[in-house]
């Protein structure tokens, strides 16, 4: 065995290379479940991140951000954030201004050590269902 043996996905024997055993590579694959269609209002929320004034005031808050998290400051590069609304999009109803008003994103981090962005999309959802 090589120097950094590895073990099977599917049976978790040790193996010297690759992810699976040969054993495991000759069994017949489970057929994919068909993919889920999107819903109506995942849909239009994808949609919303494509209007030129949110991709405008997300660009404007990325370098607000500085490449550090609005959240606990750490430092992030790219693929390890979220431009994230303050309010949230579910939540805007009734208010004057824009939901991508600038003062209503902030940059979030997605990684380790604050994970702020799941945190704070933890917290809204529990809000959202005490009401």
């Amino acid at each position: 065995m090589g120097l950094f043996a590895t073990s099977c996905s599917g049976c978790g024997r040790r193996i010297e290379s690759g992810s699976v055993c040969s054993a495991c590579a000759a069994k017949p694959r489970p057929s994919w479940d068909p993919p889920r269609l999107p819903r109506p209002a995942d849909q239009a929320r994808r949609e919303h991140y494509q209007t030129p004034e949110y991709r405008a005031n997300r660009k404007l808050a990325i370098e607000r951000a500085g490449g550090h998290c609005e959240g606990c400051g750490c430092l992030i590069g790219r693929g390890e954030f979220e431009c994230d609304h303050v309010a949230a999009i579910v939540d805007w109803k009734g208010r004057s201004g824009s939901v991508d008003d600038l003062s209503n994103l902030e940059i979030l981090c997605t990684i380790r050590p604050g994970r702020c962005h799941q945190r704070k999309t933890a917290a809204d959802r529990r809000a959202r269902r005490q009401g």
